[in-house]
């Protein structure tokens, strides 16, 4: 795992999977939305500019998932709380797992950012990615969830279908 040692650094990953998730696992209580009115409105901007991307590349819009948001919120704030920086929680969770087990979706996609503090700034960064793009424009999802901690500009982008 990365474990940021300079305040300064931005990083960014990306990552996609189509493959079908079958788990037993119980899982905890699913975080809540963004605590902060600050927080909610970034996630809310970065849905509407997510959608806007995939508009533009002959996509339809996700639709936000209560459960995916969750997913993504507890994932952003794990890695805030830990200071890690990785698709893979540091209990050997996949993003696929998470998503498939925070809202029951097939095909998953995830994009994780950090060190970006504006909608902005992370969606030029994400969308300047082939990886990252390729996520944000894959037509076959159809829900999305987003976690977002401002101390750090911890981004996910929890993606379904």
């Amino acid at each position: 795992m990365f474990k940021p040692r300079r305040r300064s650094v931005v990083v960014l990953l990306g990552i996609v999977t189509g493959c079908l998730l079958f788990s037993s696992v119980a899982t905890a209580a699913p975080a809540a939305a963004p605590t902060t009115a600050s927080a909610r409105q970034a996630a809310a901007e970065l849905v509407a500019a997510t959608n806007r991307a995939r508009d533009a590349a002959g996509c339809d819009p996700v639709a936000v998932d209560p459960d995916l948001t969750a997913t993504a919120q507890a994932h952003a704030e794990d890695m805030a709380r830990n200071e890690y920086f990785s698709h893979t929680s540091e209990d050997g969770t996949s993003s696929g797992e998470r998503i498939t087990e925070g809202g029951g979706y097939a095909a998953t996609g995830e994009n994780i950012a950090s060190g970006y503090p504006t909608v902005a700034e992370v969606m030029e960064a994400w969308m300047g990615s082939a990886s990252h793009r390729t996520v944000i424009e894959n037509c076959g999802y159809v829900a999305i969830g987003v976690g977002y901690v401002a101390r750090g500009h911890h981004w996910v982008q929890d993606f379904g279908g």
